[in-house]
């Protein structure tokens, strides 16, 4: 396998670890109903917005990774 095919290989692989990272990350949270604990509320606000900082992180990787495939595919 040539240097190309390997970085092609990689970057597919990388690919489907990303989308199921997407996946696994697009699920809501579900924090119950209890809003009686002003704390608690709080670190369910800062574990939702980490969430989504991380989903937007792996579309960003993925943007990226498609790219690179996409050039790879231009190169022929």
């Amino acid at each position: 396998m040539n240097i190309k095919e390997e970085r092609k290989q990689k970057l597919l692989e990388e690919k489907k670890e990303l989308e199921e990272e997407i996946q696994k990350h697009k699920q809501p949270i579900d924090f119950g109903s209890d809003v009686d604990d002003f704390d608690e509320e709080t670190n369910e606000s800062e574990e939702a917005v980490n969430q989504l900082a991380l989903l937007e992180m792996f579309k960003e990787r993925l943007r990226g990774v498609e790219k690179a495939l996409e050039e790879i595919k231009n190169e022929n």
